[in-house]
């Protein structure tokens, strides 16, 4: 019979519940007992410290931090004749289904943009030609998380062709890595604006990563693959310990986010069905 919890005290369960609280289905102090109770006893200091290395983006300061990329952009201004040229708002994503929509209403929600004549502001990507931009127009994509740069990197051809101009194009985020910051600035004309940049301590099989020993990650990673065989390190062997108010990036650990009947993450992806 596996042994209690050990290590946790009740105000650090307290804690991690306040500090879990702005996840759109927030784990209980049962919900995390029961995630603890899917390491063995011994390895349960790994658990504990991956939850308290977690960082968890709420919806307010995501809306901060898109407030405060706008705001600081030259040539912006909230009055639209002091502005310079024409500005664009655009879901980095290929589909209304993606995360670049989702995180494109929270933009406009940041900014107060979202009267009516605001409105011919955003567009999809589709409606970027008939724009016909000029060098003199500024054109923003808007995402959550960029972790590898696999996914920015391999639509810009798409993107810069529908664009068909010299305009000033910006690339929005909540966070990315400095991997992904990389790739993008090496392989796109984009100007990425984030607010959380994650150096290479942020993936925790790094080995700059210093919260846990090698044999720890080593530990870790056997219970990642139980998770997701896959994508034992997250998607892009990112390492993440990352989780965003409205989903979890999948370049985060899947220790994290999956669930199913192997593994129940605390922080799902796809919410299970009650």
């Amino acid at each position: 019979m596996k042994k209690p919890q050990g290590g946790v005290n009740p105000a650090k369960l307290t804690a991690w519940v306040r500090k879990f609280s702005v996840y759109r289905r927030p784990p209980s102090r049962q919900d995390i007992q029961a995630w603890l109770g899917l390491f063995k006893y011994e390895d349960q200091t790994i658990a504990i410290r991956i939850l308290d290395n977690l960082l968890l983006v709420s919806e307010t300061n995501i809306q901060t931090g898109y407030r405060s990329a706008l705001q600081g952009m030259e040539g912006w201004h909230g009055n639209a004749r002091q502005r310079t040229g024409r500005w664009y708002f655009c879901g980095y994503a290929k589909d209304t289904h993606e995360s670049g929509q989702t995180m494109l209403r929270m933009f406009a929600e940041a900014n107060r943009l979202q009267q009516e004549s605001h409105r011919s502001m955003f567009v999809s990507p589709r409606e970027l030609p008939q724009l016909k931009l000029t060098a003199e127009d500024t054109l923003i994509f808007v995402d959550d998380v960029s972790g590898s740069g696999n996914q920015v990197v391999h639509y810009w051809p798409t993107m810069l062709e529908l664009i068909a101009s010299e305009a000033r194009a910006f690339l929005v985020l909540t966070a990315v890595t400095q991997t992904a910051l990389a790739a993008i600035n090496a392989n796109t004309e984009l100007e990425v604006v984030a607010q959380y940049v994650i150096d290479h301590s942020g993936n925790v099989f790094h080995d700059d990563c210093k919260f846990l020993t090698a044999a720890e990650k080593k530990k870790l990673l056997a219970y990642c693959q139980m998770a997701d065989a896959k994508n034992p390190q997250g998607y892009g062997n990112c390492g993440l310990l990352l989780v965003l108010s409205h989903k979890t990036p999948n370049n985060t650990i899947p220790v994290i986010y999956c669930h199913h009947d192997g593994w129940q993450g605390i922080f799902p992806r796809h919410l299970p069905l009650d």
